[in-house]
């Protein structure tokens, strides 16, 4: 996605990447991720859109985080106010629209918020559950300055910046070729690497 010419829209276009899946006490956590880069106002920006999901004793339960790049506000000061950091937060769908991570299609309504697809799963007993970290959606600052390390910042968010160092070294994409030295460096701040993007000693 990072190497094609904004905008690009995967959110829009339905497709995601599952990552391995993660042991939990309640069972397999499956990591569902899709993103988009597009040009607002004078910015290019990012996002990674993640849907954590974990199903056990009939129920799909999901949990979503979103992982955006600075916003800029717009020249007419048409932007609500920005965060002006790369920043993480809940949601609970795939776009603004959207009711629910399971059915990316289904949309809020004004008298029922609720996913309706979700209610007629759970009328056939099949129960759907989407959880939420905090009703306001603060927004937690990301140690990230690039596009791709926005990227890395989501991955390491999942699964921690040790087993993340571990999944782009085995994937040769710790210091890909070509690779800008602003964009190494963002990467290694991130994951706590030194500047040549080999293991710390600490």
């Amino acid at each position: 996605m990072l190497t094609k010419k904004p905008p690009v829209d995967m959110v829009d276009a339905h497709k995601w990447v599952v990552g391995r899946p993660i042991e939990t006490d309640e069972g397999n956590l499956f990591p569902v991720a899709s993103g988009a880069v597009k040009i607002e106002g004078r910015a290019i920006m990012g996002t990674v859109r993640l849907a954590l999901l974990i199903a056990g004793d009939n129920i799909i339960r999901a949990n979503g985080y979103r992982f955006e790049s600075a916003e800029v506000a717009d020249d007419d000061g048409g932007m609500r106010k920005p965060h002006t950091f790369p920043h993480t937060q809940p949601c609970r769908s795939w776009t603004m629209a959207g009711a629910c991570l399971l059915h990316p299609d289904s949309e809020q309504d004004a008298e029922t918020p609720a996913c309706w697809e979700c209610e007629v799963e759970s009328e056939n007993g099949r129960r759907v559950a989407t959880d939420y970290f905090n009703g306001h959606k603060p927004a937690l600052p990301l140690r990230c300055r690039t596009l791709p390390g926005l990227a890395v910042a989501a991955l390491a968010g999942v699964y921690g910046a040790p087993l993340a160092r571990t999944i782009l070294d085995t994937q040769n994409q710790l210091t890909p070729a070509g690779c800008p030295p602003e964009v190494t460096e963002d990467i290694d701040h991130i994951l706590g690497l030194d500047g040549s993007g080999t293991f710390s000693a600490d």
